[in-house]
């Protein structure tokens, strides 16, 4: 089923690049297939870090690591592995519940090369956008959505003209805002796109 929805998503993108061609299969050996394969986790990743989708959102107790605490932090805490981005921290899954978030904690890079959260509390909450791929969960404006950031890569890659990208990187643009559209008219007109508060951060 997920190389199916795999490859529904790249017919849609290599239509949107005006491409003339369709791809039958994912294993396809096709110049178009491969574009669609490589460039697909970067463009679903690019989609769903842009807003606040539900069904991407995940609440967790971030692993504590055994590190010695200096002058500026208590602790540090792993960034789950399927983290896009973090919407906020917090010192309980209470305090996450009422709103109550911490400040952002520091990005520290560990000798061994891991980016970690630096924290001083004891247990730390975070929410986060995770790396969702459950296509039942995907609204059709999401998809959609998905399909246009993955035809702006592969567009890029076939070394289109400028004038046709920059087309296709408006479509992608009101893709984006139509899908945010809905998925704020279904949170009560709340703003889901994302401000300087969050941190972009890749997990371990």
């Amino acid at each position: 089923m997920a190389n199916k929805a795999r490859v529904s998503i790249f017919n849609r993108a290599c239509s949107i690049a005006r491409q003339g061609k369709t791809i039958a299969d994912y294993n396809e050996e096709s110049n178009l297939a491969r574009l669609c394969r490589m460039h697909y986790p970067d463009a679903r990743r690019e989609a769903l870090g842009n807003y606040d989708w539900p069904f991407g959102t995940r609440v967790v107790s971030a692993d504590r690591l055994a590190v010695e605490p200096t002058d500026s932090y208590k602790y540090l805490f792993a960034i789950p592995k399927d983290n896009i981005v973090i919407l906020g921290c917090y010192a309980s899954f209470d305090a996450e519940k009422n709103k109550c978030p911490l400040k952002m904690p520091e990005v520290v890079i560990t000798e061994s090369g891991e980016q970690c959260l630096a924290a001083n509390v004891d247990t730390l909450i975070v929410k986060y956008i995770s790396d969702n791929e459950d296509y039942p969960m995907w609204n059709p404006s999401f998809r959609e959505y998905v399909a246009h950031c993955l035809a702006m890569r592969v567009a890029e890659s076939l070394d289109l003209s400028s004038s046709k990208i920059a087309e296709i990187m408006q479509l992608k643009n009101l893709a984006g805002s139509n899908a945010a559209s809905k998925l704020s008219t279904e949170k009560n007109n709340e703003d889901v796109s994302k401000d300087s508060r969050y941190i972009r951060a890749r997990g371990r």
